[in-house]
């Protein structure tokens, strides 16, 4: 009897195990959009040990008699009461006492402290994630792009259709990067195959450096010279694939983003593929809080520009055509008398 008794599952932890599987699904499936056939294949909610497992592991170090050290045990400490769920090798953390914080400049309040969000192993790289789909969402996937799949792909002991990125591959079906796992998760959902950079600068690498640049803050940087996509990109840039980039709503002039320099960045090292760049409308930030939202990806997806710079310079120009100008001349010199204070003088470029 108590034989058995041992075997069952603590009443707490079964409670715990189960608090932490309805935060991760709540915040993938419920929050953004992603469909719950491709939760358990993608998602592993996570508290405690497999998150010390992960994170600290392999770069703690044990005592002559294989006993924890010090360190372990604290470290151990902090995931202990951490929620959240892996994905692609890295952490996300829900709820709990933060494992960590991170320091950033914020204009208008100095430095501010914030819990972090994602955590990845010690001294292991970024992973760009490739989501794992299901028979059904590789179907979907298939008609909206136009192209037949294998009529019986091998399914993996989670439910995952294997092979499905290899076909992705070689029938040149259109990609779209994004940024993070949730929202290539979200896109997947919607019928596209979606690639999850980990952060907007990671599509490429930098080949080269040049000079060193130091900023107004003290801080310096070695300027890059020369970039190339990233090798785990490299085989979809492919001649007449179409590679859609897909990154948050920024407020304010988008063509002085972050996300649109990334953007842009990255599409001009595709060298085979159609590059375009696709722009939400906001106020929704990411494309998984769009979807959610009730935002038509699709529309989106679509009206993504291949020429974005000018295409870009053109629509700001397009603002100003319900006005009348007062003077109207096209001449190499300004022989008009100069415009009264608070007038706007538009200059149009030939070049757009």
């Amino acid at each position: 009897m108590t034989q058995t008794t041992s075997s069952l599952h603590n009443p707490d932890q079964f409670s715990q195990d189960s608090n932490v599987c309805e935060l991760a699904y709540q915040d993938c499936v419920v929050k953004s959009g992603i469909l719950p056939e491709l939760f358990p294949v993608n998602i592993e909610p996570a508290s405690g040990l497999p998150v010390y497992d992960l994170l600290f592991r392999d770069t703690d170090p044990t005592t002559n008699s294989s006993s924890g050290s010090a360190q372990a045990k604290r470290n151990f400490a902090k995931c202990e009461g951490a929620i959240g769920f892996i994905v692609n090798g890295r952490f996300r953390q829900l709820a709990g006492p933060p494992i960590a914080h991170n320091t950033k400049e914020k204009k208008g309040f100095g430095k501010i402290t914030e819990p972090r969000k994602y955590y990845q192993p010690y001294g292991k790289p970024l992973e760009i994630f490739f989501p794992r789909v299901t028979v059904a969402v590789w179907e979907a996937i298939a008609a909206k792009a136009g192209f037949s799949m294998p009529e019986f792909p091998a399914v993996g002991l989670k439910g995952e259709a294997l092979g499905f990125w290899e076909w992705v591959e070689v029938t040149n079906c259109p990609v779209v990067l994004t940024e993070g796992e949730k929202k290539a998760l979200a896109l997947i959902s919607r019928g596209y195959a979606a690639i999850g950079l980990p952060g907007i600068n990671t599509g490429y690498r930098v080949t080269e450096r040049g000079e060193f640049v130091k900023l107004a803050d003290g801080t310096e940087y070695q300027r890059a010279t020369a970039r190339e996509l990233h090798e785990a990109l490299q085989n979809f840039d492919t001649p007449g694939r179409e590679i859609t980039i897909l990154f948050d709503y920024r407020e304010g002039d988008y063509s002085q983003s972050q996300e649109f320099k990334a953007a842009s960045t990255t599409a001009k090292l595709v060298k085979s593929a159609i590059a375009k760049i696709a722009i939400l409308p906001g106020p929704d930030k990411g494309v998984d809080d769009f979807v959610v939202a009730g935002g038509n990806v699709d529309a989106v997806i679509g009206a993504a520009s291949q020429n974005i710079s000018e295409d870009w310079q053109l629509k700001k120009w397009q603002r100003f055509r319900g006005f009348s100008p007062d003077i109207k001349i096209n001449s190499k010199y300004f022989d008009a008398p100069a415009p009264e204070s608070g007038k706007v003088t538009a200059i149009r470029s030939g070049y757009g």
